[in-house]
């Protein structure tokens, strides 16, 4: 694939909830690439029909080994790349500074009005956790609907994790998560397809 010129660069960060579940995290962040070649070149990529809230239908292609998520096509052929995997080691430096230097304003933003508030990054400590706020329901599921569960929580945290190996597995910049104690916190499975256990 060829990078676009640096003046010509896209970066696209989507919110919708389809992105998200898919993903695991608070958002995606996707570079657009050129490409001449198939979109799956090699046997151990496969690919997922899914839709994203802005794109439209894509398919969504990721190693059947070890479920990163790689990159995505849309309906209309475009080829966005999931910045998650990419190692920076590989980028020249020149160019990695541009992009870390990039105003957020550059960046086409898909479906904000979709994100949710409450997954922002922010920093804390533990010392400023209001741990008396009341237990809630919680219900989530996968992003084709076949597993969903439910817990019941004070949730004072969402935690999320930049390391190169959460990227690689939900392609974007981070992965984001609730923590809970199973036992304590009453998670329960309330769909489970039997596909969804192979």
């Amino acid at each position: 694939a060829e990078l676009v010129s640096d003046d010509e660069i896209i970066i696209t960060d989507c919110h919708c909830e389809p992105c998200r579940k898919y993903h695991g995290s608070a958002f995606v962040r996707q570079l657009h690439v050129v490409s001449t070649c198939s979109i799956l070149p090699v046997d151990d990529a496969t690919s997922y029909s899914h839709t994203c809230l802005h794109a439209g239908p894509v398919e969504r292609v990721f190693c059947k080994s070890c479920f990163c998520k790689l990159l995505t096509k849309t309906g209309d052929g475009r080829l966005l790349l999931n910045m998650g995997p990419i190692d920076e080691s590989t980028v020249p430096k020149a160019k990695l500074e541009r992009w870390k230097n990039l105003s957020i304003d550059l960046f086409q933003v898909w479906k904000k009005q979709h994100a949710v508030s409450w997954m922002t990054p922010i920093e804390a400590s533990l010392e400023s956790i209001d741990h008396s706020a009341p237990r809630q329901l919680f219900h989530g599921a996968c992003s084709c609907g076949k597993v969903s569960y439910q817990f019941e929580a004070d949730v004072t945290e969402v935690q999320h994790c930049y390391c190169y190996l959460c990227r690689q597995h939900s392609g974007s910049v981070c992965m984001s998560w609730v923590p809970i104690k199973s036992i304590e916190r009453k998670f329960r499975w309330t769909k489970h397809h039997e596909d969804a256990s192979s």
